[in-house]
């Protein structure tokens, strides 16, 4: 079950990758840091998961 935090946090996650990806001068200067951005919020939300649910 979801709880009204753990939504904002996976929504707030979402919606900063997207911010960070949708300006082409941003992504350009931090090219090396592309990966490590795609795969963050999907670790983020199983962390935050598995802290949920024990």
């Amino acid at each position: 079950m979801f709880s009204h935090f753990h939504f904002l946090f996976v929504l707030f996650l979402c919606l900063s990758s997207i911010a960070i990806f949708s300006k082409p001068d941003s992504v350009s200067k931090k090219v090396h840091f592309s990966p490590q951005l795609q795969t963050d919020p999907r670790q983020n939300y199983l962390h935050a998961k598995s802290c949920l649910q024990p």
